[in-house]
Parts: C-alpha cells; structure tokens; sequence
C-alpha cells in the first residue's frame, strides 16, 4: 500500500478509546503503532485516526500528528452488505468528504470497486488527506 503511494496513518495499537487513557497508555498505543508502520513500511505515519473518531487536546498533544476524522459515515460496521454500503457513499458524498470504510469487514472491501467506478465516472480524482488537508488550508 505505501509503496502504491497510498498514505499510512496510525489507528492505534488496540482499538482503544484514547481520550479514556492514561498519558502513559496513550502514549504507549500511539509510539507502538507509529513504530510498526515504519517496520513496516520504512515510514512514519503521517496522520492519527483515533479509534470511535475520539479525540481531544491531550490525544492531539500527546499524537503529534494532524488528526483525520471522517464526514460520511457508511455504518458498514452495521450493515454488512456491499451494496448498501456503495450506494450510501455514492449517493451521498460530496468533493472532499473523507468516507469512513473498515477493511475488516469483506462487504466493505467489495464495496470499494463499485465505489471507486462511481466516482470515476463522476470526475472525482483521489488524493491523500494530507493533500487534502493542504487544499483546504490554501483555499482558507
């Protein structure tokens, strides 16, 4: 993935809330999974995605990386149906919404084809979030 240049950010170690941790623990999950994507990939991570989208000023502090949330929620965590979740983003996401998918889940991962051709025959091009993030900051 990051050699298709595909940009790797942490998600932590456990799938912890981080805002119910201790400094000590938070730290812990974070510096862990940072370590693991650079074995991995001979790069840091360039982004947070806290686990439940939990996040406050001691997980940005104590991460310091941007952190990436999402603005369209496919539920496929809920509904485990490939087509519910492609028609959900297709139908709804807007030029530089952030889509939230888990890889975990097969129908999510079948989804993504169908989604992936939706927005192409709609003009959409795909971009990392930090080059999203730096669209946005010059556009104020």
């Amino acid at each position: 993935m990051a050699k298709a240049g595909h940009e790797i950010g942490n998600h932590s170690w456990s799938h912890a809330d981080l805002t119910r941790l201790a400094p000590d623990a938070m730290r812990d999950q974070i510096t862990r999974t940072n370590a693991a994507v650079k074995a991995a990939t001979g790069n840091n991570p360039t982004l947070l995605r806290p686990p439940y989208g939990a996040v406050n000023d001691a997980v940005r502090q104590t991460a310091g990386l941007p952190v990436a949330l999402w603005n369209l929620d496919t539920e496929d965590w809920k509904y485990r149906d490939s087509t519910k979740v492609a028609d959900t983003v297709l139908n709804n996401a807007k030029s530089g919404d952030i889509v939230l998918l888990h890889d975990i889940h097969p129908t999510s991962v079948d989804a993504v084809p169908r989604i992936l051709a939706g927005f192409k025959e709609q003009g959409y091009h795909f971009v990392t979030v930090s080059h999203l993030r730096a669209d946005l900051k010059r556009a104020g």
